[in-house]
C-alpha cells in the first residue's frame, strides 16, 4: 500500500489471480454449460440460463451471506435498542439496586450483532466481485474463441464487437455483482412492515403507504431510465462504428479537406447520445435523492397519526420505528441500481448470444445481383483432388492471381466450396503473406496468449532467425512494438509471425509467402532450421520467388517426402 501510494506499484508487487478466476479456467467451464444449453435446447437456446448455472451456486451463497446481513440489522433496532432504551426508561431492579448487568448484556450485544452485519455485508460483496470476474472473463473468453473460428460476424460490425469488449463485460459484472442486494434487498420491505404493524399499530399504515408511493415512483423512474439507457447505448455503437470508418479513411478525409463535415458529425452524434446519458442520470439521481427523504416522511406521518388519535408513543417504539424505516430504505434505494445494472445486462447478453449463435459454416446469400457481371468468367480454382498426407511438404508455386491464397481459405473455412468439400484432420496454423502484428512485446506476440514454455519458445526464436534481432532491440523480446509493428521491419514481421506458428505447435502448417520479406540468405537459414517431424506443411511460393529444391530437402529429406504443386 505504501508503495502504492508513493506511485512506484508495478505488476511484480501485486498478487496473482487466484487459479479459480482465471479467464481460461473459467471459459472453458462456461463452455462446457453453453454447449449443454445447445444440445438440450438446439432450436431455443438460451445464454441466460447457461449464465445462470454457471453462477447459481455463488449466487445462492451470496443471497445467503446477504439474508443473515439484513437479519442482523433487523435485530439490531427491533429487539436490542428498543429493550436499550426501555432499560434507560424504566431500569430493571434487584432488591434496591439497578440491574446494570441486563444493560451491559444489550450493549454487548448491539455491538456483536453490528459487527455480525458489517462482517456479513462485507462477505457478499467479497463473493459477489469474484463471481463478477469469473462471469466477465469466461463470457469475453467464450466469445473471443468464438470470433476466431467464425467466418464472418453477420450484421455485426466491429465497433459493436469492440463495444463488447470495451463495456459489456462491465455491465455483466455491475449485473452480477448487485443481484444478491436486488434479490434479497425488498424482503426487508416484509419484516418492517410485519414489525411496525405489531408495534406501532394501523397509523404505521401511513408510513407504509409512503414507501409504497417511493415504489411507484422508483418503477417509473426505472423504467425511464432503461430506456434511455438502451437508445444511449445503440448511439454509442453508431457513433464508435463512424469514429472506425473516420480512422480508416483519415488520408482520404485529410485529401480532400472534409475534417470539419465529419468533425460536425460526430458532434451532432455525441449531443444526442448524451442527452439521452444526461436523462438516464437525471432519473437515478432524483431516484437516489428522494431516498433520504423518505423515511423522514414516513415517520412524521406515523407519529402525527398516533399522538392526534390520542394514543401513547413511547419512547422504545419510536426510536425503533424510526430505526426500521432507515433499514427499509435500504431495499429500496438498490432498485434504481439493479434496474440500471439488470437493463444493461439484458442487452448484453443478447449481443454476446447472437455471436455465439453465428454459425461457423454459415452459407452464402441464395440471391446476388452484382454491378457487374461477367459472361465469360471462369473460377480459378475448378475440378480440384487435393490430398495431403502427414509427413509431408507441400509446395504450391502459381503466378499472381492464380488462386494460391484462395486455396489455402478454403482450407481454414474462410472460403466455402460451390460443389465439392474440404475435409481436415486435426489443428492448423496460418501464416499470411501480410503478417498481422498486434501492439504488445515481441515475447507476447509470440505467444499469443498461450503459456510459456521456454523450450518451445527458444527453439521457435532460433528456428526463425530472431536471436540477432532480439539482441538489437533495446529490451530484448520485451520490447514494446508499435500498433501494427510500425517499429519493426517487413523481415521483422514476418519472422515474428512464421515464429508464433512454430511455437503454437499445430498439426498443420500453412504458410502463404512467408519468405518474401526475407533475403536469400537468410530465407535458406530458416528453410534449414524449421523442423517438424509429425507436421504437414503447405507452402505457397510466388513464381518469381520459389523456395530453393535443395534447401527443401535439407530440411525434410530425413524424415518427409518433398511434393511440389
Amino acid at each position: 500500500l505504501f508503495s502504492a501510494f508513493k506511485g512506484k506499484l508495478d505488476k511484480d508487487q501485486v498478487w496473482n489471480c487466484s487459479i479459480y478466476d482465471a479467464s481460461n479456467v473459467n471459459m472453458a467451464r462456461m463452455e462446457v454449460i453453453w454447449e449443454e444449453e445447445l444440445k438440450r435446447n438446439p432450436r431455443s437456446p438460451s445464454l441466460f440460463r447457461a449464465l445462470f448455472r454457471f453462477i447459481r451456486t455463488r449466487l445462492y451463497t451470496a443471497c445467503a451471506v446477504f439474508l443473515f446481513c439484513l437479519v442482523f440489522g433487523f435485530i439490531g433496532p427491533t429487539c436490542l435498542i428498543r429493550g436499550l432504551v426501555q432499560f434507560a426508561e424504566r431500569p430493571p431492579a434487584e432488591g434496591d439496586s439497578i440491574n446494570y448487568r441486563y444493560g451491559f448484556f444489550l450493549v454487548f450485544s448491539i455491538c456483536l450483532v453490528e459487527v455480525a452485519r458489517v462482517l456479513s455485508y462485507g462477505a457478499t460483496w467479497a463473493v459477489s466481485y469474484r463471481t463478477g470476474i469469473r462471469v466477465r472473463g469466461a463470457l469475453l473468453g467464450l466469445l473471443f474463441k468464438r470470433l476466431l473460428s467464425i467466418r464472418s460476424l453477420g450484421k455485426k460490425t466491429s465497433a459493436e464487437v469492440i463495444n463488447m469488449f470495451a463495456n459489456d463485460g462491465q455491465r455483466l459484472f455491475d449485473a452480477v455483482t448487485f443481484a444478491p442486494l436486488v434479490i434479497i434487498g425488498p424482503l426487508v420491505l416484509v419484516g418492517g412492515v410485519a414489525y411496525l404493524l405489531t408495534v406501532v399499530g394501523r397509523w404505521s399504515l401511513l408510513g407504509i403507504t409512503v414507501f409504497f408511493i417511493f415504489d411507484v415512483i422508483q418503477y417509473g423512474l426505472g423504467k425511464t431510465m432503461v430506456r434511455y439507457r438502451n437508445n444511449a447505448i445503440e448511439k454509442t455503437e453508431k457513433r464508435i462504428s463512424l469514429m472506425g470508418e473516420i480512422i480508416r479513411c483519415i488520408r482520404i478525409i485529410k485529401i480532400n479537406c472534409l475534417e470539419e463535415s465529419f468533425s460536425k458529425k460526430i458532434e451532432q452524434m455525441r449531443h444526442a447520445e448524451k442527452l439521452d446519458i444526461r436523462t438516464a442520470g437525471y432519473a437515478q439521481s432524483l431516484a437516489i435523492a428522494c431516498g433520504p427523504v423518505v423515511p423522514v416522511v414516513a415517520a412524521i406521518l406515523t407519529f402525527l397519526g398516533v399522538v392526534l388519535s390520542g394514543n401513547d408513543l413511547l419512547a422504545s417504539d419510536a426510536f425503533s420505528a424510526i430505526t426500521v424505516f432507515f433499514v427499509m430504505l435500504f431495499g429500496i434505494r438498490m432498485i434504481p441500481y439493479g434496474s440500471r445494472y439488470l437493463a444493461e445486462a439484458i442487452v448484453a447478453v443478447r449481443r454476446i448470444q447472437e455471436i455465439l449463435l453465428v454459425s461457423e459454416s454459415s452459407t452464402p446469400p441464395t440471391e446476388a445481383t452484382p454491378v457487374n457481371t461477367d459472361q465469360n468468367g471462369a473460377f480459378c480454382l475448378d475440378n480440384i483432388t487435393l490430398n495431403i498426407r502427414k509427413k509431408e511438404l507441400t509446395g504450391i508455386c502459381g503466378a499472381v492471381g492464380s488462386g494460391k491464397s484462395a486455396l489455402l481459405n478454403s482450407v481454414i473455412g474462410h472460403m466455402f466450396p460451390v460443389s465439392g468439400e474440404v475435409e481436415v484432420g486435426g489443428t492448423f496454423a496460418y501464416v499470411p503473406q501480410t503478417p498481422w502484428i498486434q501492439s504488445a512485446t515481441v515475447q507476447e506476440n509470440i505467444l499469443f496468449g498461450s503459456s510459456m514454455n521456454s523450450q518451445r519458445y527458444y527453439k521457435a526464436v532460433s528456428s526463425c532467425q530472431l536471436t540477432k534481432d532480439l539482441e538489437t532491440l533495446a529490451a530484448g523480446d520485451q520490447t514494446e512494438i508499435g500498433e501494427r509493428g510500425a517499429t519493426l521491419s517487413g523481415g521483422q514481421k514476418a519472422r515474428v509471425s512464421l515464429a508464433r506458428a512454430i511455437f503454437a505447435h499445430k498439426d498443420i502448417y500453412l504458410l502463404d509467402d512467408v519468405l518474401a520479406s526475407l533475403d536469400k540468405k537468410v530465407r535458406g537459414l530458416e528453410c534449414s532450421s524449421t523442423q517438424s517431424s509429425n507436421a504437414l506443411f503447405i507452402c505457397l511460393i510466388r513464381d518469381d520467388l520459389r523456395l530453393e529444391t535443395r534447401s527443401l530437402k535439407k530440411l525434410f529429406v530425413t524424415f518427409c517426402r518433398v511434393r511440389l504443386c
